[in-house]
């Protein structure tokens, strides 16, 4: 290994004070100096447990820095390493492990062979200062410890820890196997273990003892281990028993996260309550220390992590490695924004101008704030913003809805629930938000200056008479009572429907597939839920559908017919069940399974969906099947059938016709021009995952002339609902997760209302195309609006939209031609 110098730059380091360890050194050939930072030599890192890099960020805000790794295989994007993170203005540390070094197309990197490191600024930011690199070796921790990591032998280890492989003689096993498990992304100590841990024997010194277990597998994409019966014992002493039914692992351990609000880091909020920690002083007295794991599935026998430490240390070593893992993850997840404002002198309520974001430093401002424009037949929200100098745990609030001249707006009352946010799955960062709205007005509690979202969606609906409609909002908290009056504007105007399929992808809960015992409680609540989307005015849909199997059809037939009743009368995208038919007994099936769901489908008298067959295809590592052959099968068995594809990369483009229909986003790039003659000659253009969902639903849709236009995903969950840093993609949950399948109140993401709001804009541009042909008054606003409103959105812009003032336009157009009847 080439010789590593110690670096005299160890004053920008904050080393973790409680752990004795070695001091990092710096790579042999690194100088300090401003990205771009390239480093090109041969380099051995197999024996380092971590690459540490420190630097200061000059600019004012975040800037996502790229570190990119090549080893001696390592030839192209697919066949390197790449990690993104977000780093804040001033100094900043990334850590990362070598042993975790994944290329996008599944190889692991050889720690060993490294012959490249790249460090620059990403999405054309401005530079930032590196100061070290550094490899950081294994901690050292007292012969009286013992810290032990289970999983793949060629994981990366905690610092400090040694890891237990497979085949170690110290696991006594009875008939399970032995699974190693390692997790996608960096989790510090939990990110590895094993399945089929029966029993764990290590020899051991007499005496008392304090043992810790780390005993939760944190899962993966969609998946959550769900050992219904489990028992974990040391010495013969019971740390922990238990005997779940499906509703109650539901309720303790998938939905534990859902009430927690903290706000201090994302180590408090979700990280610190997962990996299962068990901690407990025993005694050992034959020279051995057993670890017992026992249960109903294989899962129940599963272990993390092992730490042993003197009893009469007071856990010391325990909270070291625990400290030690918070570093770990605050370093790792940024949080970029504000996290809590300053306290004000009393009770305090305002109105949050339409469009501008809920902050956690909100504070009051003088200006008036002007109500909303809602459509006869559309819908919107009024934000009202409730700041307490303390806390509360059960204020009153009370919504008195809009009215007037004795005619009442329909008003449902939400508030916004704080949580860490993750939106792009490769910057590593994080925002704290309160667009997760919340129907339980009975759960609703202040902070000390943290702001509380008071959410009020208002329909208006069809024919609903033109003037301002006044609301109130009532609060007593504190021994305080408050008032605030609000107010929205309907416009004298009739609105045509939807002409297209606008809507997101949905699917049925992931426990569903757990506990089909709960298929029934899961079926009620996808019929509600589809109400619940219907009801906001979508009119698109990729529907939850079961994959059908020879002689297995009715399920998507009953699925599809549960989509069409809840209303969704167009075109339904079936996003999984091709794919997962090819995927479970590959293409011969297919042509007869298809046949069967055919038939089904004409029993029942159902329009089919469009069936995707290509999702992201240019992704690197992504192969295409053969397309042709694919479409050719399904058509054979469907005549008529039209296939579908998400394309989000330009080299897309020489796919275009396989597809009937063809799913774009920015990534593709849409244009204008482009998609109109689509529209004429074929494939059908729908938009897809845009970043501004309320712009890609309703102004830009119509500008860009694309047929529809779905947004992923009502449900995409990674593992824990509650975690959104434990899978290697962001959670989405546009609809999210709740406990009881019909709330009366159903809990909305606020990206949700948007795309329904976007909805009415869109309503309104085809109101306005219409009376454009007989007034020269709204033939000059559409002439404007066609050349304010962007037609183009391609990867990296960030196109301008003022959906606030153009409604407002439209507005005053509407009252101006409806004065002249």
């Amino acid at each position: 290994m080439r010789t590593l110098l110690l670096l005299t730059l160890l004053t920008l380091l904050l080393p973790l004070a409680a752990l004795a360890q070695p001091q990092p050194h710096s790579l042999g050939g690194f100088a300090p100096g401003p990205t771009p930072l390239p480093l090109e030599l041969p380099y051995d890192l197999s024996a380092i447990a971590e690459l540490l890099i420190v630097g200061e960020n000059p600019n004012p805000g975040p800037v996502v820095l790229v570190l990119r790794v090549d080893d001696a295989q390592s030839t192209s994007y697919a066949t390197r390493f790449e990690l993104e993170r977000t780093v804040l203005a001033g100094r900043f540390r990334i850590r990362t492990a070598p042993g975790a070094w994944r290329t996008p197309s599944g190889r692991f990197l050889a720690p060993a062979q490294v012959v490249r490191v790249i460090l620059n600024t990403g999405y054309g930011a401005a530079p930032v200062r590196i100061a070290a690199l550094e490899a950081v070796p294994p901690l050292a921790f007292p012969t009286s410890v013992a810290a032990l990591q289970f999983g793949p032998p060629e994981a990366p280890v905690f610092p400090g820890f040694q890891r237990v492989a497979p085949d170690d003689p110290r696991i006594v096993n009875g008939a399970s196997p032995r699974v190693p498990v390692r997790r996608s992304g960096d989790h510090p100590l939990i990110g590895t273990g094993q399945r089929g841990v029966e029993r764990f024997e290590l020899p051991w010194p007499n005496g008392r003892w304090t043992v810790s277990l780390w005993v939760e597998d944190i899962g993966d994409w969609e998946y959550v281990p769900h050992p219904l019966q489990r028992r974990i014992r040391v010495n013969g002493e019971t740390l922990s028993e238990y005997l779940h039914t499906p509703e109650s692992w539901l309720r303790q351990v998938y939905f534990a996260g859902r009430e927690t609000e903290d706000v201090q880091d994302p180590w408090t909020a979700f990280a610190a309550r997962r990996g299962g920690l068990l901690s407990r002083d025993v005694t050992v007295r034959d020279g051995r220390l057993v670890v017992e794991l026992a249960g109903n599935t294989i899962e129940s026998t599963y272990l993390s992590a092992l730490l042993v430490e003197p009893a009469e240390g007071g856990r010391a070593v325990l909270a070291q490695v625990q400290a030690a893992r918070r570093e770990r993850v605050v370093e790792a997840w940024p949080v970029v924004g504000p996290r809590r404002g300053g306290l004000p002198p009393r009770l305090t309520l305002g109105l949050l101008a339409e469009g501008e974001p809920a902050r956690a430093d909100w504070q009051p401002g003088a200006a008036a704030v002007p109500p909303p424009i809602i459509a006869p037949g559309t819908l919107g929200w009024v934000d009202v913003m409730l700041l307490s100098p303390a806390a509360d745990a059960a204020p009153e609030v009370v919504l008195s809805p809009p009215s007037l001249d004795g005619r009442t707006l329909p008003a449902e009352l939400r508030w916004g629930h704080w949580r860490y946010t993750r939106h792009n799955p490769s910057e590593g960062q994080l925002t704290l938000e309160a667009e997760q709205l919340r129907g339980e007005a009975g759960k609703l509690a202040l902070q000390a200056g943290l702001p509380r979202r008071l959410n009020i969606l208002v329909r208006v609906p069809e024919g609903s008479p033109a003037g301002r409609y006044q609301g109130r909002v009532q609060v007593a908290a504190l021994g305080a009572r408050l008032e605030l009056a609000y107010a929205v504007e309907v416009p004298p105007v009739a609105l045509p429907p939807v002409d297209r399929p606008v809507g997101v992808y949905h699917d049925i809960p992931p426990y569903a597939h757990w506990f089909p015992e709960l298929e029934a409680m899961t079926r009620r609540g996808m019929a509600c839920e589809l109400a619940t989307l219907r009801g906001l005015g979508l009119t698109g849909l990729s529907p939850a559908l079961a994959t059908p199997a020879p002689g297995e059809v009715q399920a998507i037939a009953e699925d599809l017919a549960v989509a069409r009743n809840a209303g969704f009368g167009m075109d339904v995208l079936a996003y999984t069940p091709i794919k997962r038919m090819l995927e479970y007994r590959g293409i011969d099936a297919l042509g007869r399974t298809l046949e069967q769901v055919r038939d089904a489908f004409a029993a029942r008298r159902l329009a089919a969906p469009v069936w995707s067959i290509a999702d992201e295809p240019g992704n690197p590592g992504s192969t295409p099947a053969d397309l042709a052959n694919l479409r050719a099968v399904i058509r054979a068995a469907m005549p008529g059938a039209r296939v579908a594809g998400q394309l989000n990369r330009p080299a897309d483009r020489q796919l275009l016709g396989l597809f009937d229909v063809v799913l774009l986003n920015a990534g593709f790039g849409v244009e204008a021009t482009e998609l109109a003659r689509w529209r004429r000659t074929g494939p059908t253009p729908w938009l897809y995952n845009m970043p501004d969902v309320e712009a890609a639903a309703g102004f830009f849709l119509w500008r860009s002339n694309a047929a529809g236009y779905l947004q992923w995903h009502a449900r995409a969950i990674g593992a824990d609902p509650f975690d959104p840093t434990d899978s290697g993609e962001a959670d989405v949950q546009l609809l999210p997760l709740q406990p009881e399948p019909c709330a009366p109140v159903p809990d909305l993401d606020l990206g949700l209302l948007r795309i329904a709001r976007g909805l009415g804009d869109l309503r309104w541009m085809l109101w306005l195309e219409a009376a454009a042909a007989q007034h020269p008054a709204a033939r000059a606003v559409l002439m404007e609006l066609r050349q304010e409103i962007p037609d183009n959105w391609h990867r990296g812009e960030q196109p301008v939209f003022e959906p606030v003032a153009w409604r407002s336009r439209l507005a005053t157009l509407a009252r101006s031609l409806s004065s002249e009847r």
